[in-house]
């Protein structure tokens, strides 16, 4: 995915209580999703508290907590702006809690800003 330097971006990302399918997979996050279903239904999984972290290149994760927005059950996202001095490959994972406790985390997935 690349995304113009300037930018918003939105960070999908999900947890299930499955592996999914590279075909599940690649549904969830294809950008014209809406005439897609999104997790099959009973598979997704929601963690006590969900945060997003990313990382612009070259810096150190930040975590969004309290901006994520949960779209179904296990399915969720974040809007981050991608400054103009921002171009390269950027980082972002999803992440379950419970207080200070790890339950879940999300692969990494990576954009590319230009």
């Amino acid at each position: 995915m690349s995304i113009p330097v300037g930018n918003q971006v939105l960070l999908r990302f999900y947890f299930s209580k499955r592996e999914l399918t590279v075909t599940e997979d690649e549904h969830f996050f294809d950008p014209d999703r809406e005439t897609l279903p999104g997790l099959p239904l009973g598979v997704g999984f929601k963690p006590p508290t969900t945060i997003c972290e990313y990382k612009a290149p070259g810096g150190n994760w930040v975590v969004l907590e309290g901006t994520v927005v949960e779209d179904a059950e296990g399915e969720y996202h974040a809007v981050i702006l991608v400054p103009m001095n921002g171009a390269g490959v950027w980082q972002y994972r999803g992440r379950g809690v419970s207080g200070t406790t790890p339950v879940c985390s999300t692969p990494r997935r990576t954009f590319t800003a230009s």
